[in-house]
């Protein structure tokens, strides 16, 4: 008898054994029919193989989870232990999350290094200079050139800025003279590639605005022609040379250029570098029209120490007078908060109309209206105040 009650001693804890493990698959299958369930209900996706978490291996350091699992009781963590190498169920938008925060760091790093490559100066770049007129070659060596065409305003005191950049300029000749008329000083980028440009870059001039030449470049869309002599990234430095040198060479007193398009042409760091050579050789500036979020022009610029900035807003991506009125209203939140604002906009009658009744209340507001060159100017020396406060 005692060996009998041994022997059913053995076999119900058996029995209670094998009861709790299946218990305990049963609630993980549980918890991964409830976390499917809820992917369908609005709430985040989970991801959980509960027969891989229950007989799997455990293979290097677990990644830590914000998913809320219910823990197994005392019992079933002492059953299960040796069997399930962590009981837990991973996001799936977590996942995706550290996978961009991963590649956000590659491109961090792969920037970084980019700069450095940057920082020294691409001397075979400087031997494509070619074609410049005699008359230009040493005219800026007490001045450089973009301050010596740059319009100077006086009276600017401690006050928010704004300067307002108007592309695309030439073409519709209407529109363009609409724009130049408005009463205040604005930058005007003309394409190079439009007819009458002394005349009209003359009359912008003459209306205190400053000039820029709006230089064609190669967008991502292949189907989207930026114009004639537009530089675009695959062809020989000497002929992006040439196309660069013959659309800086149609009219006169601009102090830099800002990219038309270019969305694909300011992500390739060699083209960019043979065009800041060529600005570095004349004293130029240059202004980021920021038409991707990924352009690299700011950065290759600054690290041929060419003076710089990149636009804040667009006043008009959208053609409609709601979307340029609440674009202002987001400008003057900028100059406020940073102490400058730069916004690009282009000749349609939207815009003409919205700049002619905003610009009067904007300078009541205590707003002031400047060239491109004040703002790069303000913008340095606030940098180099910063460096030298942090120091």
């Amino acid at each position: 008898m005692h060996f009998l009650s041994n022997k059913f001693n053995y076999f119900f804890l058996f029995i209670f054994l094998f009861s709790n493990i299946v218990t305990a698959e049963v609630k993980i299958k549980s918890e991964a029919v409830n976390i499917e369930r809820s992917a369908g209900k609005g709430v985040a996706s989970y991801s959980y193989d509960w027969k891989k978490a229950l007989f799997g291996k455990k293979e290097g350091k677990q990644e830590v989870t914000k998913a809320k699992v219910e823990k197994p009781t005392a019992l079933e963590q002492k059953t299960v232990k040796k069997i399930i190498p962590k009981y837990k169920a991973t996001p799936i938008y977590e996942v995706e999350e550290v996978a961009t925060v991963k590649k956000k760091q590659v491109a961090k790093f792969n920037n970084k290094l980019e700069r450095l490559k940057l920082a020294e100066l691409n001397q075979q770049n400087h031997k494509l200079i070619c074609n410049v007129p005699d008359n230009k070659i040493g005219k800026y060596i007490d001045k450089p050139r973009w301050l010596e065409n740059a319009v100077i305003l006086k009276g600017i005191k401690n006050q928010p800025l704004i300067a307002i950049v108007i592309d695309d300029l030439g073409i519709d000749k209407v529109r363009t003279k609409k724009i130049m008329d408005l009463n205040a000083p604005m930058t005007m980028a003309f394409l190079p590639y439009t007819t009458n440009l002394v005349a009209q870059t003359k009359y912008a001039s003459e209306k205190g605005h400053e000039l820029m030449v709006h230089m064609p470049m190669e967008p991502i869309n292949p189907s989207i022609d930026p114009g004639p002599d537009a530089l675009i990234t695959g062809i020989k430095p000497i002929d992006l040379m040439e196309r660069l040198n013959r659309n800086l060479n149609k009219f006169d007193n601009f102090v830099g250029i800002n990219n038309h398009m270019g969305s694909l042409f300011t992500q390739d760091v060699d083209s960019m570098k043979i065009v800041m050579n060529r600005l570095k050789h004349d004293n130029l500036l240059y202004l980021d029209s920021k038409t991707i979020g990924h352009s690299l022009a700011e950065d290759v610029a600054k690290a041929y120490n060419i003076p710089s900035t990149s636009r804040d807003i667009f006043l008009d991506h959208e053609p409609t007078m709601v979307f340029t009125e609440n674009a202002l209203k987001r400008l003057e939140r900028i100059a406020l908060a940073k102490g400058t604002a730069v916004a690009i906009g282009h000749p349609k009658d939207i815009t003409i109309l919205a700049l002619k009744k905003w610009i009067p209340k904007a300078e009541a507001r205590g707003f002031k209206f400047v060239p491109i060159s004040t703002i790069i100017q303000k913008r340095s020396n606030d940098i180099g105040k910063n460096m030298v406060a942090s120091k």
